[in-house]
């Protein structure tokens, strides 16, 4: 059982993202008393990437969902979904299904950013 000191120290050492893991209750990931607590730095490439995505134009672009290694494009782009997977230090592939194209990115976390093979840039929308 998880007690108010756990919480505070976890809260302490920088924890992040707190869910539960066998219910994924992010509104009271306490409830059930199971609670995965990790730090930043603890996470993938692709976790730090989730959320929606803008191009430098203000276009929504999609969400990443970088549990399951996926871009889910906006209703623009007729909602497809395509891969994600890490390519190096920060660096990532998209592979995207319909077409066959892969492009490549150079990550960047500070603004958080993806500059793409093909010239694009999106930035990890903060609203």
């Amino acid at each position: 059982e998880i007690n108010n000191r756990q919480i505070s120290s976890a809260a302490a050492m920088g924890a992040v993202g707190m869910n539960c893991k066998r219910c994924d209750n992010e509104e009271d990931p306490f409830s059930c008393g199971d609670v995965s607590i990790r730090r930043e730095e603890e996470k993938t490439l692709l976790e730090r990437l989730e959320g929606r995505w803008v191009r430098r134009d203000g276009q929504e672009m999609g969400e990443v969902v970088g549990s399951q290694g996926m871009l889910r494009w906006s209703k623009a782009f007729q909602d497809w979904e395509s891969c994600l997977e890490e390519a190096g230090v920060s660096r990532i592939r998209l592979k995207m299904k319909h077409t066959g194209q892969i492009h490549e990115g150079q990550v960047y976390l500070d603004p958080v950013r993806i500059h793409w093979s093909d010239g694009e840039i999106w930035f990890l929308d903060a609203s």
